[in-house]
């Protein structure tokens, strides 16, 4: 694993400010559009989404900070049908399952804790801020 060192957050680059995010607007309506008619048509059916990519926010984060390996075939399986072990074998990961959906369940407290935040049903404060680190390094060996 790369050794990292701590840097402080750098303000952003002109080149980063530039950055025209019109191109995004149509994308966004689209989005509200099609969340519109999924929670008129059918409320469970949006929960259910919501809870699809929730739990597939979770598998991806988990990947990108390198927790583990998960083969492609066997994300789809938890993102379908939950984070349950039995979904995942030995084989298919790094870990062992049993720590791997441990670390999927924390992810997944996570996002929905930060969910919160963004529906305003939380505020941002220190102390969301300690317990947001706390849910994420439940079940990590160490912390980078």
């Amino acid at each position: 694993m790369p050794n990292y060192v701590w840097r402080p957050i750098e303000q952003l680059g002109d080149a980063e400010k530039s950055i025209d995010l019109a191109a995004m607007r149509p994308l966004y309506e689209n989005w509200r559009a099609s969340r519109k008619r999924i929670q008129q048509s059918s409320p469970a059916q949006l929960a259910e989404f919501n809870q699809r990519l929730i739990r597939r926010l979770s598998v991806e984060t988990g990947i990108l900070e390198r927790l583990y390996d998960l083969d492609r075939g066997t994300t789809e399986a938890p993102v379908v049908h939950g984070f349950a072990e039995d979904l995942v074998t030995r084989s298919n990961t790094n870990i062992e399952p049993s720590r791997l959906i441990d670390l999927l369940r924390d992810q997944e407290a996570a996002i929905q804790l930060v969910m919160d935040c963004v529906a305003k049903n939380r505020d941002i404060t220190k102390g969301l801020i300690h317990e947001l680190h706390a849910i994420l390094t439940r079940h990590q060996d160490s912390i980078t």
